[in-house]
């Protein structure tokens, strides 16, 4: 019943949530930001999408290298016959942990001068946000409500990161048309908008739109029920 209930919290925040991300980037698009230096510094749309951006990557990483998804892999590489310098648990700890270094260690090598860019508007973004109370409230209430839907619904924890993983590939595909039919608005209205708020209008938009049509489909399925 609780987490019956957090998920309809969590449903009618993340609408008000990403309402007012679209409302904030929409009204930069109207009267044609151009500046990105004055965007990044000014637009709270941008910053909510950033902080997003970031919820989703960890969360994407926590469920696809979660310990239990690699346990019988690499289980099966135990050698029960040979002499057992090490441990079953140290034998795993050692290879999940070479695995993580690998998978995350060569790309932040090769690509650390690009990295380096992508942590400055990562910085300015939580920064940002903590300076500004309603923001800062926005934002926490946003983790509180995911960690309290993870916590009282923990047997289908895995199944709701699921859902939310394909639900963000899904808004991140929909954004590259999305952008595209904004900038065809904006070359017909002849409004001169920057690409960094379209695309943030863009992948908030996808995203309401896959939150309301996906609400849509279960009111459905519980009618015919």
């Amino acid at each position: 019943m609780i987490a019956k209930r957090i998920s309809f919290a969590l449903f009618y925040y993340f609408l008000l949530f990403r309402l007012y991300a679209v409302c904030s980037l929409f009204y930069s698009f109207i009267i044609q930001a151009s500046n990105e230096n004055l965007i990044r510094k000014t637009n709270d749309g941008y910053q909510l999408t950033i902080f997003q951006l970031e919820f989703y990557f960890f969360l994407i990483v926590l469920y696809n290298f979660r310990p239990s998804r690699f346990n019988k892999t690499i289980i099966k590489s135990y050698r029960v016959d040979e002499p057992k310098k090490l441990s079953k648990k140290v034998f795993f700890c050692t290879v999940y942990f070479g695995v993580l270094l690998v998978v995350f260690g060569i790309p932040v090598m090769i690509f650390k001068n690009a990295l380096a860019g992508v942590f400055d508007i990562l910085i300015g973004a939580n920064q940002y946000i903590l300076e500004n109370t309603g923001l800062l409230f926005m934002s926490v209430i946003f983790l509180v409500l995911n960690m309290l839907g993870f916590y009282y619904d923990f047997i289908n924890t895995f199944d709701h990161a699921k859902t939310q993983f394909f639900r963000f590939l899904f808004a991140f595909m929909l954004t590259v048309p999305t952008s595209a039919f904004l900038y065809l608005i904006s070359v017909i209205l002849q409004v001169k908008s920057d690409a960094l708020i379209i695309i943030c209008l863009a992948f908030n938009l996808s995203f309401l739109w896959l939150s309301i049509s996906g609400y849509w489909k279960s009111r459905k399925l519980a009618g015919y029920r």
